[in-house]
């Protein structure tokens, strides 16, 4: 039977382990977070003050891939991965999946995350079966951008300008303020050439951990729908603009209209179900779902249609993950606003060995995290 699944029948999304604890506490945690939750999160977040140092980080990514998480990922600062491709393409071989890079916009941080982005490019990924028609070339990564400084406003335009220039590499941008989040909205918007209002900012750190997922296109968080988690928004490039793709593509008549199949789908013989859709003709079908004249020229708009075809017949097999990696997701967390302990999406594992809330020990974690 298809389901379409919610965001709280999915609250365990990410664990998290700090790396600066010694080794056989970390695995210790790995295994805890493994076994004692059910269900267990399907992907694990590295933190610490610098978990590319650690001298058993290696170790502890193999670990989380032998344990079964599918999404493996470690925030940086970025400055050893710039500097030791050798060493990049180590971590990636132990099945590291995503790079976290923290980016405070000032000093030599350009030029440590250009370079990181260099090596990212040159190194090798293994062969992942969650993508099926297209295969990354280049570690995922995604932009943990500081805009608490004096330059909000070059910061901004810069990481924009950097991420949009490099989103072979770079899968999205989170931007993160401590109050001021009418501020930083307004100008990011003004940095991508969006009205007011039409950046929509996650309120919760949950969008965090779902964009980073989302973004390497794991298998857990793709049998999502569409309009339940594509908080932030989705730019697609024809190479000269950016278009947001909330312009472009109606999510919530797609998602009425796929909840409606969903229903007739249980009552329906499988074989005269799947006739009965592969006997209307594809544009005609989805073309209510689409602002053709948003869509940029240089966008495969067949391309579009062929992903949203797959959403309406097979809402669980990872066409979401296929439509991300044409484009580059924006969103905005700030930090001032309280989030509730009950429902957190992320868990990690305590001092003395207790699964809690990330939400418990925010603080600490966001030091480690915007640091």
């Amino acid at each position: 039977m298809l389901k379409m699944w919610t965001a709280r029948e999915l609250e365990a999304l990410l664990g998290i382990v700090n790396v600066d604890e010694e080794r056989d506490r970390a695995e210790r945690a790995l295994q805890m977070l493994r076994g004692s939750i059910a269900p267990p999160p399907p992907g694990v977040l590295f933190t610490g003050s610098e978990p590319a140092e650690v001298p058993h980080i290696m170790d502890l990514i193999k670990s989380a891939w032998e344990l079964g998480f599918s999404e493996i990922s470690m925030t940086t600062g970025g400055e050893r991965l710039s500097r030791d491709r050798g060493y990049l393409q180590l971590l990636v071989d132990s099945h590291l999946h995503t790079a976290v890079m923290r980016y405070p916009g000032e000093g030599e941080a350009l030029e440590t995350l250009r370079g990181a982005i260099s090596n990212f490019r040159r190194i090798r990924m293994a062969p992942d079966s969650t993508f099926r028609r297209l295969q990354p070339v280049c570690l995922s990564t995604l932009l943990i951008v500081n805009l608490n400084g004096t330059s909000r406003e070059e910061v901004a335009e810069d990481s924009l300008s950097f991420a949009l220039k490099n989103q072979d590499v770079v899968r999205g941008v989170l931007f993160v303020t401590r109050g001021g989040g009418k501020d930083a909205r307004r100008l990011i918007e003004g940095a991508l050439g969006l009205k007011e209002g039409e950046l929509i900012g996650p309120r919760d750190l949950s969008h965090l951990f779902r964009l980073s997922s989302l973004l390497k296109g794991s298998p857990y968080p793709s049998r999502l729908p569409p309009a339940e988690y594509l908080s932030g928004t989705i730019l697609v490039s024809d190479g000269e603009m950016y278009s947001p793709l909330t312009r472009i593509i109606r999510w919530w008549k797609l998602k009425e209209d796929v909840e409606r199949l969903l229903e007739e789908a249980e009552n329906t013989p499988l074989t005269a179900f799947r006739a009965r859709l592969g006997g209307i003709k594809l544009k005609t079908r989805l073309k209510r779902y689409i602002e053709w004249e948003e869509l940029p020229s240089g966008v495969d708009s067949r391309l579009f249609l062929e992903i949203l075809w797959d959403i309406i017949q097979h809402p669980g097999k990872g066409t979401i993950a296929d439509l991300l990696w044409h484009s580059i997701a924006v969103a905005l967390v700030d930090l001032s606003v309280e989030i509730p302990r009950e429902g957190c999406p992320a868990v990690t594992v305590d001092e003395d060995l207790r699964i809690v809330p990330v939400c418990d020990g925010l603080d600490r974690y966001l030091k480690e995290v915007v640091r």
